[in-house]
């Protein structure tokens, strides 16, 4: 029996062996089969790998064609035809500036001819045909007064003694025509005789007044009359040693002066006619000759 348990036991002892040993191997099999799973794996990661890159380049390549066919060519296109020449354009000139016609110049009326002119003496003489030469006497002031397009000789009349007298006298160049002449005013009047000529002296006679009465005679008129401020008596007078004339006639000269302060102020210039008949204001801003009348 032990015997017989001994070879029970060698051989199941073998038996089991041989299973041990059976079953070894599909574990052998086992381990390879790993083993070639493994390398595969690896080759197919690397395989895709390149296969997505080139699929991207070819994707990148394609939509640079696309883009490139899609955007449209902006150059121009010169199509030349053989034995053509290209003609220029013509090259514009520039636009001449209007040029302004020259102004006319206004035509200069010429003076007549001094020919044509009356003397000087012959002037003269046409004055003293009206004053009487024995009291007067005729002195040329300027030999060319032009006047609204004519020409004058301008005279004044003076007495023996150097007195000047007024008004002034012009005579016309060309016709000979006398007139009164105001330099102050440029006023020009007909010539109707000088009041100093000797047809008027042999008229007045001895009615001559004295300047005693001339001032007595401006005396006679109211300050508003007078267009004084002050009644005539408040004023300094005095009596011009010459005679003046005014309105064709030959006058006392009596100036009114204020005095305030030391300061004389002219007021009032009047004239009294040497007949008596006419007294006259002067007026201080135009300078005309005011006849005043009670």
């Amino acid at each position: 029996m032990a015997e017989t348990k001994k070879r029970r036991t060698s051989g199941g002892g073998k038996s089991s062996a041989k299973r041990k040993s059976s079953a070894r191997k599909p574990d052998s099999g086992r381990k390879g089969s790993r083993r070639n799973d493994s390398g595969p794996d690896l080759l197919t990661i690397i395989v895709v790998i390149v296969a997505v890159i080139l699929v991207t380049i070819l994707i990148l390549n394609f939509n640079k064609e696309k883009k490139g066919k899609d955007t449209p060519d902006l150059s121009p296109t010169v199509s030349l035809t053989p034995g053509l020449t290209e003609t220029p354009e013509p090259t514009k000139m520039p636009t001449a500036t209007p040029v302004p016609e020259p102004t006319k110049e206004p035509e200069v009326t010429e003076p007549p001819k001094e020919d044509l002119f009356l003397p000087r003496g012959e002037a003269e003489e046409l004055i003293r045909k009206n004053l009487d030469t024995s009291v007067y006497k005729v002195e040329l002031l300027n030999d060319e007064l032009p006047i609204d397009g004519k020409h004058y000789y301008l005279f004044c009349i003076d007495d023996m003694e150097g007195n000047t007298y007024e008004p002034l006298v012009i005579v016309e160049k060309l016709s000979g025509g006398l007139y009164y002449y105001d330099p102050l005013t440029g006023t020009v009047s007909e010539f109707s005789g000088f009041p100093l000529d000797a047809t008027e002296k042999q008229e007045t006679g001895d009615t001559t007044i004295t300047k005693e009465r001339a001032v007595e005679l401006v005396k006679g008129f109211s300050a508003a009359q007078l267009g004084l401020e002050k009644e005539l008596e408040q004023y300094q007078l005095e009596v011009d040693d010459w005679s003046s004339v005014v309105m064709a006639k030959e006058c006392y000269g009596i100036n009114v002066f204020e005095v305030t302060g030391g300061r004389t102020r002219l007021r009032g210039a009047f004239y009294v006619s040497y007949d008596g008949k006419s007294v006259y204001r002067q007026d201080s801003e135009t300078n005309e000759f005011i006849e005043i009348r009670k």
